[in-house]
């Protein structure tokens, strides 16, 4: 038999270790791992030249605007981004202006909009805004990913006759969702204490950089933290922590493992690699929801991802106009775009020592993968997985540059950073997209749905964190 693709002379992440040897890949999909012996017959032979093949990376938390919001970004541009920077898989947030994902309606056109021109595959989040499991249904049935809800925003209107719940009505929500097997991922940020804080700084006359962090600090987080905890215990959801950015934040997650409750987290690049000290430096370009925090908080999140009581790193990609960043401070727009810089950050302390290749695949693929019902179809080099690879070169070096991103909103707070560890190329389901900074091929990119029967539950890393600690 003549195969597809064969990848040689590369050293293979899988789940059980790296291993040197070809990779062998058949129409779309991985058929075998060669680690020694004669080499299969394939139409095209790539010579990896020793460098690390990966699974394509699973960004699970994305906001790529269209539709709705084409004049920030399309599906073609961050999808393109996302593809140099090695992810093959995202899972893009309900938010997009007046077109916000509420209905099994707004999901569909928006999976067509997505399909047309997205060079990964993509799966999509809807907003929990239905309270009964009829409607819950509704939206599984057609493929949400996950129910996305923000309590920053909660008690207001988010489309048509569709209003995000408050912590006190939510409950109705949550069991309905647990009954139908849903995730709930949450933005844990306390609307009525943040209101506060920001009416009390702009009277105290507060206009720098700074005050953003002053008007969400980690109480915020825990405050709401806590209220969605009590309802995943009240409810039996699975409950996914978004963006968490605070150590207390992270001790309330761990005790409620301890507890057995089923609540996963991710953190995001500009948490682990940035702190209270660079908002001097940054400017606005620092404000996101929730705010970069004190360096205790990014040591306490790095203590998290390495012993495994946080699952995953995503990024939070929100792009915005260069106008809409450089405002002043109060009305500047949240968000910083990562999609094509993630994995070349996390690489770099790969290079350094700090963090395993191994440990970086699990974090950054497997269990994304995993807690959206996708694996082992992606996130695994596997027999049977879709053929979704990153080859990187972990002595590659480089410098983030504004004028690199592919996004129409080049403005990264990491412009400047050196970095060790780089994608060569990105495959998606066996065909090449991304060489060496650049897209390759046409859109191809598919929609993404929880899979029956996947694995869903993330296993604790070997001697990383337990319940029982």
């Amino acid at each position: 038999m003549i195969y597809d693709l064969l990848i040689d002379n590369a050293n293979i992440v899988t789940p059980d270790g790296t291993t040197r040897g070809a990779l062998v890949v058949h129409e779309g999909r991985v058929v075998s791992l060669v680690a020694d012996g004669r080499l299969p017959e394939a139409k095209e032979i790539v010579d990896a030249q020793g460098h690390y093949l990966l699974p394509g990376m699973v960004d699970i938390h994305v906001h790529f605007r269209e539709p709705g919001q084409e004049y920030k970004a399309t599906y073609a541009s961050e999808s393109t981004a996302a593809a140099v920077g090695g992810v093959t898989s995202i899972c893009d947030m309900p938010n997009n202006g007046d077109q916000a994902v509420v209905s099994v309606d707004r999901l569909a056109a928006k999976a067509a909009v997505a399909a047309r021109s997205s060079r990964v595959d993509f799966g999509l989040y809807a907003y929990l805004v239905g309270d009964t499991v009829d409607q819950l249904r509704a939206l599984r049935d057609a493929g949400v990913i996950g129910l996305k809800w923000d309590m920053s925003l909660a008690g207001t209107a988010v489309g048509p006759e569709a209003w995000l719940p408050t912590a006190a009505t939510a409950l109705p929500a949550f069991q309905a969702a647990a009954a139908l097997g849903m995730t709930i991922g949450i933005h844990a940020e306390d609307r009525p204490t943040v209101s506060r804080q920001v009416a009390e700084l702009k009277a105290a006359g507060r206009q720098d950089a700074a005050a953003h962090l002053a008007s969400r600090p980690a109480a915020v987080e825990v405050t709401a933290l806590r209220q969605a905890i009590d309802l995943a215990r009240a409810s039996g959801v699975h409950l996914h922590v978004h963006h968490l950015s605070s150590g207390a934040g992270l001790e309330l997650i761990r005790a409620a493992k301890r507890e057995g409750l089923r609540v996963t987290s991710e953190t995001i690049p500009p948490y682990l690699f940035l702190d209270s000290s660079d908002y001097e430096r940054l400017g606005v370009l620092m404000k996101i929801h929730p705010a970069v925090k004190d360096p205790e908080d990014r040591e306490a999140l790095w203590r998290g991802v390495l012993d495994g009581s946080i699952e995953c790193i995503a990024t939070d990609h929100a792009p915005h106009t260069a106008e809409e960043k450089r405002r002043p401070v109060w009305d500047a727009s949240p968000g910083a775009i990562g999609v094509q810089t993630s994995l070349t950050l996390m690489l770099t302390e790969v290079a350094g020592g700090r963090l395993s290749l191994e440990r970086c695949v699990e974090l950054m693929a497997a269990n994304p993968a995993r807690i959206h019902g996708l694996y082992p179809r992606k996130g695994a080099i596997v027999p049977g997985a879709d053929a979704d690879l990153v080859l990187v070169d972990l002595e590659g070096v480089a410098t983030i540059r504004n004028e690199d991103m592919l996004t129409p909103n080049r403005l990264t707070p990491f412009d400047g950073t050196a970095v060790r560890g780089t994608p060569r190329r990105t495959w998606l389901r066996g065909q090449l997209i991304a060489r060496d900074g650049m897209p390759v091929g046409e859109a191809a990119g598919r929609r993404l749905w929880p899979e029956s029967g996947a694995v869903t539950t993330p296993p604790a890393p070997r001697d990383g964190w337990s319940p029982n600690q």
